[in-house]
């Protein structure tokens, strides 16, 4: 140092007589005598003990504020009015959509930036702060690549002394996986409503003071009101429930309030805003927190008003086919009885007649008379038989073979009577 003509500048660390440990800076120089030959060395030794902690505790603050930051996917800015000079966290390419490597100066390249959807009501909000001394809230997009990015911007006017606005502080918020999100839950919200809308089930919704926050358009069909009539009423402000069911649905209610039966059937009729009456079928599901308190009731009704008008109709007619049939029954043995008492005398009767007076002629009509009542009678037992099926008496003979002769004795006498009538 004495050769060199050197200050030399160094920082100390030791332990006082206290045991408190200090940092000391040292600053060291030659004295030189009028020839300029050095001669002794000075110095200066400072306490900077409080300091260096002081810059300890700031980087360690800095070093949180990054971190931070990084975790929030957020920078945070100050912006001067009257320069248009920006300052921005060094994590801004990270967090905001910007070119590759380029880090925000000024506020202009900034609004550069932004979609032009965006822009004017961005600058709007960011001029009122301003000129107000307020703060704002903006949400925007910015687009880098053909991807779309989501900010939200919040900012602060600094006052000066003169109580106008001297700079804007606040922070810039990379939102576009939490408008990813919402975007997705509103698509599923909106298929949702769209297929309770196009259900061929009304559906109804209430919360847990069993409001309305639910009416769908299949509802408003079949009960008259509209969602924006209901909505946001309770049950007990509508005349809705046909008073003789009004204890079977406050019971199925209490079940389902109190949990004993979340997911229920039941049957019940309502009034409509008319005032005509229809039957439902409501499948009935309510769900709970994690500390099982209702949070919601959904209802899906079917309109079965005409349904059990056609099943009385078809009771209806069912009876009368019933009876219809009973009564066909009754002239079909009747009329079986009452054919069977002619046929004996005549059957009975033939052969008093006496076949030497008759001569062949005679005989042969008297064989065919014979013949043709003897059908007749198998005709009637048959018909005895069928009212003897339809009570449930009917027992299956076996076949006669005389039977089956006659039968076809009488077939070939009916085609010889045929040909023989064609020929005259």
């Amino acid at each position: 140092m004495l050769e060199g003509q050197e200050v030399s500048e160094f920082e100390e660390i030791g332990t006082d007589s206290g045991g408190r440990a200090y940092v000391n800076l040292s600053v060291k120089f030659p004295l030189t005598d009028e020839s300029g030959t050095p001669v002794e060395i000075c110095g200066i030794s400072t306490d900077i003990t409080d300091r260096k902690r002081v810059d300890g505790e700031l980087r360690k603050s800095e070093t949180r504020l990054r971190l931070a930051l990084a975790a929030a996917n957020m920078v945070a800015w100050e912006y001067d009015p009257l320069t248009k000079h920006l300052t921005i966290s060094e994590n801004a390419d990270e967090v905001l959509a910007l070119p590759r490597g380029e880090t925000l100066k000024d506020s202009d390249r900034g609004y550069s930036l932004i979609h032009p959807d965006d822009v004017e009501k961005h600058r709007a909000l960011v001029r009122g702060a301003i000129e107000n001394a307020g703060s704002y809230i903006s949400v925007y997009r910015q687009v880098r690549d053909g991807e779309v990015f989501w900010l939200e911007e919040r900012g602060r006017a600094v006052t000066g002394a003169s109580g106008r606005s001297a700079r804007l502080v606040g922070v810039t918020h990379n939102i576009s996986a939490g408008k990813q999100a919402e975007e997705v839950l509103a698509a599923a919200k909106q298929r949702l409503d769209a297929h309770m809308d196009n259900s061929p089930l009304a559906v109804i919704e209430f919360d847990p003071e069993f409001r309305v926050i639910r009416w769908s358009r299949e509802a408003e069909r079949v009960f008259g009101w509209t969602a924006r009539e209901v909505t946001g009423r309770a049950i007990a402000e509508l005349r809705w429930v046909y008073e003789d069911d009004v204890e079977t649905v406050r019971q199925v209610s209490a079940d389902m309030l109190e949990g004993r039966r979340p997911r229920n059937v039941s049957v019940n009729r309502n009034y409509c805003k008319d005032g005509s009456v229809v039957r439902c079928e409501w499948y009935n599901s309510a769900i709970y927190d994690s500390d099982g308190r209702l949070t919601s009731i959904l209802f899906q009704i079917l309109d079965i008003t005409e349904r059990q008008k056609a099943e009385a109709a078809l009771q209806q007619a069912n009876a009368a086919l019933a009876e219809a049939d009973r009564r066909k029954d009754e002239f079909t043995a009747v009329l079986s009885h009452e054919l069977r008492n002619p046929l004996a005398p005549i059957r009975y009767a033939l052969p008093l007649l006496g076949e030497e007076r008759l001569g062949e002629a005679g005989r042969r009509a008297t064989a065919v008379i014979d013949r043709q009542v003897a059908h007749l009678v198998r005709l009637v037992d048959d018909l005895l038989d069928i009212s003897r099926i339809t009570t449930g008496k009917h027992l299956t003979k076996p076949a006669d073979p005389q039977q089956i002769h006659r039968i076809l004795a009488d077939v070939a006498e009916r085609v010889s009577s045929s040909r023989a009538a064609r020929t005259d």
